[in-house]
């Protein structure tokens, strides 16, 4: 029985060495992975951090949590509750939709009177835009989330139908010649804009300076033609142009909506890359670092938004790197798919500024005509100070050239030098008064001083409801 408790006296097996050595190895590459998976992200987060810090110390806005912020405006005192309640009480038929999107006068007596009619049904709504217009603010109250590419933002086309039909009213009360309720209904169409700019997001932005845009091409048909004195029942007055002036020579609001707007688009880009790290941890800090780069970019285009005019943004504005291929393309996740053309939403802000300066031109114009027993000024000079505070400089040319002026065409206009930045009224036979009337098709921006000899064309109203 004691031989089966005794040691075996046969020598222990051969050791794989090469395994363990193996096996330590593995230990100390993981380990080295740990490390500097732990390194990449404290740089990452040093990094970020002090980006955030800067922005922050600068009173922007950068994070989703920055504009979380409650609603403190009670609704009497909220532009955007009118607003609201202005473009949920509009239920527009088809030919009505049809009848307040012509934008040319004179307008056709089917279209006047449907206009007419909308106009007075939706009398409501239209006050409360007149209302929202008087307050000085607007808070939305936005349901924000991550991502905040996903936001909803609902109030936009409702804005953009009220807009439509205060712009139409003002049309309707021009022909029907009440001047100071046609300028009074630029004026609220213009408010709307203002107010929709207060979201923030640069499709806000956008959506605000179509509406701006629609309230110009309602002064591009009444200002030729305003009536300031008893040649209608209901002129103008000179102090109600002189308003409309200052408000559309006032830009002092224009740089820092845009700036905003660009803000959100950073904010939105860093919060992309923490939704997409939060599903790739291990490459969470390559995600941050090139969401930082866009960040950067983000800064230079917020610095292009204070630029005096369009060359000078374009200039600034900052080229995407060159493309990359291979497993290098996962370095730029974030930035590949997140960088948006921004270069074109500068053109549209400039040629926004363009038109209000044009207009307010026009309106100068209209009333040194006023006083002057219906000549034009000889120049623009003529207008300072009485008209005009300077002669406005036109945002689409460089080196601040003022706007331009020919007072001795067929159809006598003041325009900007367009998005090429050339003079081409100059240098071609374009001319407006002869060969042109369509502002849309012209290389340079202009604004007529006189009633176009063109009448709108316009499609038919929608067969079934003839």
């Amino acid at each position: 029985m004691q031989a089966l408790y005794d040691e075996p006296t046969a020598p222990h097996p051969r050791r794989y060495r090469w395994l363990t050595w193996l096996s330590a190895l593995a230990l100390v590459a993981a380990g080295a992975v740990v490390g500097v998976r732990l390194w990449w992200g404290n740089v990452a987060q040093r990094r970020l951090d002090a980006v955030l810090a800067d922005a922050h110390a600068r009173g922007e806005r950068i994070l989703l949590a920055d504009y979380q912020a409650p609603s403190t405006l009670p609704d009497e005192r909220n532009a955007a509750f009118y607003l609201r309640r202005a473009g949920a009480a509009m239920k527009l038929t088809p030919r009505q939709d049809w009848a307040i999107d012509v934008t040319m006068l004179p307008l056709r007596e089917d279209v006047f009177q449907v206009v007419g009619e909308t106009v007075r049904q939706y009398a409501p709504a239209l006050a409360d835009v007149r209302t929202a217009r008087d307050l000085e603010r607007a808070e939305w109250s936005l349901a924000m989330r991550s991502p905040m590419w996903s936001i909803l933002l609902p109030d936009l086309h409702p804005a953009r139908r009220t807009a439509t039909l205060t712009r139409a009213a003002a049309l309707h009360a021009a022909q029907r010649g009440d001047h100071a309720g046609a300028l009074e209904h630029v004026r609220d169409v213009r408010a709307i804009g203002r107010a929709i700019d207060e979201q923030s997001f640069l499709v806000s932005h956008l959506v605000a300076l179509g509406i701006d845009s629609a309230a110009i091409s309602a002064l591009r048909h009444i200002a030729p033609q305003l009536s300031l004195d008893g040649s209608s029942p209901s002129p103008a007055t000179a102090a109600q142009v002189r308003r409309l002036i200052e408000e559309l020579l006032n830009d002092s609001t224009g740089g820092a909506a845009i700036a905003r707007s660009f803000q959100s688009e950073r904010a939105s880009q860093l919060d992309s890359a923490e939704v997409i790290g939060a599903r790739a941890v291990v490459i969470r800090p390559g995600l941050r670092l090139d969401a930082l780069q866009l960040v950067a970019e983000g800064d230079a285009l917020i610095a292009a938004a204070n630029a005096p005019d369009w060359p000078a943004a374009r200039k600034l504005v900052p080229a995407p790197p060159p493309p990359v291929k291979g497993p290098r393309q996962l370095s730029r996740l974030v930035s590949d798919t997140m960088r948006p053309s921004l270069s074109r939403a500068f053109l549209t802000e400039s040629r926004g500024k363009a038109e209000r300066r044009l207009a307010a031109t026009a309106l100068a114009i209209r009333l040194y005509q006023h006083d002057h027993a219906g000549r034009l000024p000889p120049t623009l000079d003529a207008l300072v100070p009485a008209y005009l505070p300077a002669v406005p400089l036109d945002p689409l040319a460089a080196g601040g050239q003022p706007v331009k002026y020919l007072p001795d065409a067929k159809l006598p206009y003041v325009y900007s030098v367009g998005e090429n930045g050339s003079d081409e009224t100059i240098g071609w036979k374009w001319r407006p008064d002869e060969t042109v009337a369509d502002v849309h098709r012209a290389p340079d921006l202009f604004f007529h001083l006189t009633p176009p000899p063109t009448k709108p064309e316009i499609d038919e109203p929608p067969a079934d409801e003839k």
